[in-house]
């Protein structure tokens, strides 16, 4: 085959070559840039439009509150607030159900509880033993509970030897 052109000038040829491609690709890349921010400039200031209206509403709706709230309302949400703070448990008291739970745990199949109520310092059960030894057996188990300071079993309830109704007082521990 015959060439025609040096083997130099072709190198300076395909070299321009490149050049142009490149060239004409990057206008390309700008042309496409040049497009789409003239497609998106209406979506950008309609976007920056409604962020400045809803910002001025929502200026608008807290200053309307403001003029609007009754003392007496916001006196009662204060005290609401005070009386659901003094409300919130604190980690320091365990949870009732969790001492329910360690009281059931050492229940044994010859003790009935009736029921469980909370005062102020401990937890009141009520229920019914089979017999003396079970009773016994039960507020003993009861006293190594960690979170019970003093389980308190009336001698009245040790009067009969069967089928006995007890009351017993926990009093729970404070970590003050």
């Amino acid at each position: 085959m015959f060439h025609l052109l040096p083997e130099k000038e072709k190198k300076v040829l395909e070299a321009e070559y490149r050049y142009r491609l490149l060239l004409v690709g990057l206008i390309f890349i700008l042309a496409s840039l040049v497009v789409a921010s003239v497609f998106l400039l209406p979506s950008y200031l309609l976007s920056a439009r409604r962020l400045t209206d809803v910002s001025v509403r929502n200026d608008q709706v807290k200053n309307e509150i403001k003029t609007k709230t009754d003392p007496s309302i916001s006196t009662f949400l204060s005290t609401l607030k005070d009386n659901l703070a003094a409300l919130k448990p604190t980690q320091k008291t365990p949870n009732f159900s969790t001492l329910v739970k360690e009281i059931t745990d050492k229940k044994t199949t010859g003790i009935g509880i009736d029921s469980f109520s909370r005062d102020g310092k401990g937890i009141i059960i009520g229920g019914q033993a089979d017999n003396r030894d079970n009773l016994i057996r039960f507020s003993r188990d009861l006293q190594m509970v960690a979170d019970f300071s003093k389980v308190d079993l009336p001698i009245s309830d040790f009067a009969k030897d069967k089928n006995i109704n007890f009351s017993i007082t926990i009093t729970l521990k404070t970590n003050d």
